[in-house]
């Protein structure tokens, strides 16, 4: 029934989004010990998974296969800033990545993700459409711990993993939900000819969790 509920949305997305359109997003975390433990017990994958960190120069390359979502301009927003992208490979191919960032994130041109210190916003994360449905963002989260916690060496101990997902996409919502993340906030908005408004909870009244809005163009 969510399923058939969520495909309608898209639908009628599709053919409102233009005009107006209202969207949720669901903020979940992973405490870090929890991911610790999982990362612990990670299932062996049924095919041989490479998980390594992606450099700049390595995206730069997939900007050409619009399969992959990296647009130049996303490099350009984030070629000033310190965030990790981590990538899965079966046989040589680019199957899967995500990234992470400590500090506040672009969600699309006009709204910016703010979260407190020690937390860690997991955002972008992709699975190349032959490869979904086999559990291959699971192998790249757990597998890339080590490095993100090599990357914080010297700070803190972070609190956790936080994350954005838009209530209508119901597989990033169960990937997350088997990663252990589990909801705690949610931010609803109204998107008029594209620009969003913030319905819940307004500007101002957020807490240290927080959707802004911003005046210029962000990367998307």
């Amino acid at each position: 029934m969510r399923m058939a509920a969520a495909r309608v949305r898209r639908l009628a997305k599709r053919a409102l989004g233009r005009f107006v359109w209202r969207e949720t997003y669901r903020c979940l975390r992973l405490p870090w010990n929890q991911a610790q433990r999982a990362a612990a017990v990670v299932d062996e994958p049924a095919v041989p998974v490479e998980v390594r960190q992606l450099e700049r120069s390595d995206l730069q390359r997939y900007v050409t296969e619009s399969e992959y979502g990296i647009s130049p301009q996303f490099l350009d927003g984030i070629a000033a800033r310190e965030d990790l992208c981590f990538g899965a490979f079966v046989g040589g191919k680019l199957v899967s990545y995500r990234f992470f960032a400590v500090r506040p994130t672009a969600i699309d041109s006009y709204l910016r993700f703010h979260f407190p210190r020690r937390w860690i916003y997991a955002y972008k994360a992709f699975t190349h459409p032959s490869w979904r449905g086999r559990h291959l963002h699971r192998q790249l989260f757990l597998r890339s711990l080590p490095e993100v916690g090599r990357w914080l060496h010297g700070l803190h101990e972070p609190h956790g993993f936080v994350t954005l997902v838009l209530s209508d996409n119901i597989p990033s919502s169960s990937a997350l939900t088997r990663l252990g993340f589990s909801p705690f906030k949610s931010f609803a908005v109204l998107r008029i000819l594209s620009r969003p408004r913030l319905i819940r909870p307004l500007e101002g009244e957020g807490t240290d969790f927080h959707i802004e809005l911003t005046t210029k163009d962000q990367t998307k």
